[in-house]
This record gives C-alpha cells, structure tokens and sequence, in this order.
C-alpha cells in the first residue's frame, strides 16, 4: 500500500488499451442523456460568461478551463468538474446578480444573515440527517420513483431471478460490464470471468474477453481453456448467433 498505491494507479494510467476498455475512462457521449446536465452545465457557463460580461482573474479562469478540459478527455471527472465550476462561478453569480437585480441581492443577503442568527448549518445538517435515515428505511426519493435497485434495463435482474437457486454448474462466462452486478448475486457460489476492475485482471485477460465475446477466431478453444460450461451476455454479442447454432 501506500507509494505502491500511488505508482499502480498511475501505472493503470499508461495503459491505453485497458483505460479505453472502461466507459469512465472515455470521453462523454452527449447522445446519452446522463451526458447531458453536463453538456447544460457548459452551456450554463458559456451563457452567463456572455450576459454578465465579467472577467474572471486568471486563476479560476485557468482552473475552470483546465477541469473543462478533463472532464472532456474522461467521463469519470465530470462530477469533480462540477464541484470545481459551481465553487469558482458562485461568487461570480452572486456579484452579479447584486448588479443587474438588486432587490435579489437584498433579499438573499438578509437571508445569509437570518440563517446565520438561527444557526443556518444545523437545518443543513438536520436535513442530511432525515434524507439518510428515510433512505436507510426504504424511502423512494428519486425523481423516477424507482428506489435504490439495480435497473433491469441495464443489468440481467430478470434473468438472474429466474436462475436464483438452480445455478448452472460449472463455471461461467460473463459480460463485462455485468461483472460487477453478478459478483454481488452469486459470490460466492459463483465466481465470475471478469469484471470492470481491468487493473486486476491484466491486459491479457481483457483481451481474451474481447476475443470470446466477439467470436473471433480461436474463440471455442479459449471456452475449453477455461473450462466454461455457462454464458450470460448481451443478446447483441456477436457470439451469441454463433452459441444459437451450436449443439454443445
């Protein structure tokens, strides 16, 4: 641990063909919609740096656009991103809204001072608190009322409440993306092939996934290597036409 942490993940960093294999790791698709509060945050920041006509000094300048940068390089720094763009642009908004409506700037500066005489950080603390405890409790908070699960769009719930209790033996070869879901349902009766923590399983091995799951040659060889007696992946895996025609 320690330094050896530090020189595995920058180690993690240098190799390209497994950092392009995890979706964290590549640019944001703005065709998807979880792409897209980020893609209104720029936008947001571009608008108002046109309204307000304000200059930034150099450093939150040069912070903003550095983060903008990586968060448009890997999909996995946007929440950073996003923590950064609101805590350097806040003071900017604020002044700028005492310019341009003064009444608002009134108004929330008496709030500031009546949270302040009321002690404003114990409401914040109490209202982490209550979210917490109506979460831990089976509340549903989310906008689309589906609670803390697993998507059945995205992950195969369906498929593994029909086999729950009658696994097949032997061992299995499992989607990618999939692994880290199938590791919480099975492990550990069940061990999977891989799992998105390329770090662990090597270059390699990821490759040989790719090889399988694409039916690319050799791939029937690889199945007997590992000894796999079972699959579960994506129905738009190009092995899968080859496993529908085969008898074993």
């Amino acid at each position: 641990m320690g330094a050896a942490l530090l020189q595995n993940s920058f180690a993690y960093l240098q190799e390209d063909f497994l950092v392009n294999v995890i979706n964290e790791y590549r640019s944001p698709n703005f065709h998807q919609i979880s792409a897209w509060p980020f893609a209104a945050l720029l936008l947001g920041l571009l608008a108002f740096a046109w309204l307000s006509g304000r200059r930034l000094a150099w450093t939150p300048l040069i912070i903003l656009a550095v983060w903008s940068a990586f968060a448009l390089y890997a999909a996995r720094n946007i929440p950073l991103y996003a923590l950064v763009a609101i805590v350097v642009l806040l003071p900017e908004v604020d002044a700028w809204a005492d310019e341009v409506w003064a009444g608002l700037g009134r108004f929330l500066t008496g709030t500031d001072a009546a949270a302040r005489r009321a002690w404003g950080w114990m409401w914040a603390v109490a209202v982490v608190l209550g979210v917490a405890w109506a979460q831990a409790n089976g509340a549903v908070l989310d906008v689309f009322g589906r609670g803390n699960t697993f998507d059945g769009e995205r992950f195969p719930v369906a498929a593994l409440d029909a086999v729950q209790g009658n696994l097949p033996p032997g061992r299995m070869f499992n989607e990618f993306h999939w692994g880290g879901y199938l590791l919480y349902r099975l492990w550990p009766e069940k061990e999977v092939f891989i799992d998105a923590q390329t770090d662990f399983y090597g270059e390699e091995l990821t490759r040989e996934f790719i090889q399988i799951a694409d039916a690319a040659p050799g791939w029937s060889e690889r199945l007997v290597h590992y000894a796999v007696t079972w699959i579960i992946l994506l129905p738009q895996r190009p092995l899968v036409a080859w496993l529908s025609q085969s008898p074993d």
